[in-house]
Protein backbone atom coordinates (compact mmCIF):
# COMPACT_ATOMS: atom_id res chain seq x y z
CA UNK A 1 0.00 0.00 0.00
CA UNK A 2 1.35 3.62 -0.84
CA UNK A 3 0.56 6.97 -0.11
CA UNK A 4 2.05 10.56 -1.24
CA UNK A 5 1.82 14.04 -0.05
CA UNK A 6 2.97 16.95 -1.75
CA UNK A 7 4.19 18.63 1.63
CA UNK A 8 7.74 20.07 2.78
CA UNK A 9 8.56 15.79 3.06
CA UNK A 10 10.79 14.25 5.78
CA UNK A 11 14.34 14.78 5.55
CA UNK A 12 16.21 11.47 5.42
CA UNK A 13 18.05 12.35 8.76
CA UNK A 14 14.73 13.32 10.61
CA UNK A 15 12.35 9.98 9.44
CA UNK A 16 13.57 7.74 12.48
CA UNK A 17 12.45 10.35 14.75
CA UNK A 18 8.84 11.00 12.95
CA UNK A 19 8.61 7.70 13.73
CA UNK A 20 8.63 7.69 17.12
CA UNK A 21 5.26 8.79 19.31
CA UNK A 22 4.78 12.34 20.00
CA UNK A 23 7.63 13.79 18.40
CA UNK A 24 6.71 16.80 15.83
CA UNK A 25 9.71 17.77 13.97
CA UNK A 26 10.62 21.30 14.27
CA UNK A 27 9.38 22.48 10.59
CA UNK A 28 5.66 21.15 11.57
CA UNK A 29 5.55 22.86 14.59
CA UNK A 30 3.29 25.56 13.23
CA UNK A 31 1.10 22.90 11.56
CA UNK A 32 -1.82 21.81 13.24
CA UNK A 33 -1.63 17.87 14.23
CA UNK A 34 -0.73 15.90 17.37
CA UNK A 35 2.48 13.93 15.78
CA UNK A 36 0.62 10.85 16.08
CA UNK A 37 -0.08 10.25 12.42
CA UNK A 38 3.14 8.48 11.31
CA UNK A 39 4.23 6.71 14.52
CA UNK A 40 0.67 5.38 14.75
CA UNK A 41 0.66 4.07 11.22
CA UNK A 42 3.81 2.72 11.97
CA UNK A 43 2.46 0.94 15.10
CA UNK A 44 -0.09 -0.71 13.22
CA UNK A 45 1.75 -1.79 10.49
CA UNK A 46 4.20 -3.53 12.69
CA UNK A 47 1.31 -5.35 15.07
CA UNK A 48 0.36 -6.71 11.67
CA UNK A 49 3.71 -7.98 10.66
CA UNK A 50 4.23 -5.30 8.25
CA UNK A 51 6.83 -2.06 7.88
CA UNK A 52 6.13 1.19 7.04
CA UNK A 53 8.81 3.07 5.02
CA UNK A 54 9.01 7.09 4.35
CA UNK A 55 10.87 8.12 1.13
CA UNK A 56 11.49 11.24 -0.50
CA UNK A 57 8.49 12.31 -2.69
CA UNK A 58 10.45 15.50 -3.90
CA UNK A 59 8.65 17.28 -3.11
CA UNK A 60 6.18 15.72 -0.70
CA UNK A 61 6.63 12.37 1.00
CA UNK A 62 6.41 8.78 -0.08
CA UNK A 63 4.97 6.37 3.08
CA UNK A 64 4.87 2.87 2.18
CA UNK A 65 3.02 -0.14 3.92
CA UNK A 66 5.26 -3.30 2.71
CA UNK A 67 3.96 -6.93 3.86
CA UNK A 68 6.55 -9.58 4.16
CA UNK A 69 6.18 -11.83 0.63
CA UNK A 70 3.97 -9.19 -1.02
CA UNK A 71 5.26 -8.31 -4.19
CA UNK A 72 5.92 -5.04 -5.34
CA UNK A 73 4.67 -4.09 -8.69
CA UNK A 74 4.94 -0.16 -8.55
CA UNK A 75 8.29 0.44 -8.24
Amino acid sequence: MRAGELGAGIPDSLKTLALAPWERLEASRSASGSGRGVPTAASIADRHGAQLELADAGPGLDARLLFPGAADSHG
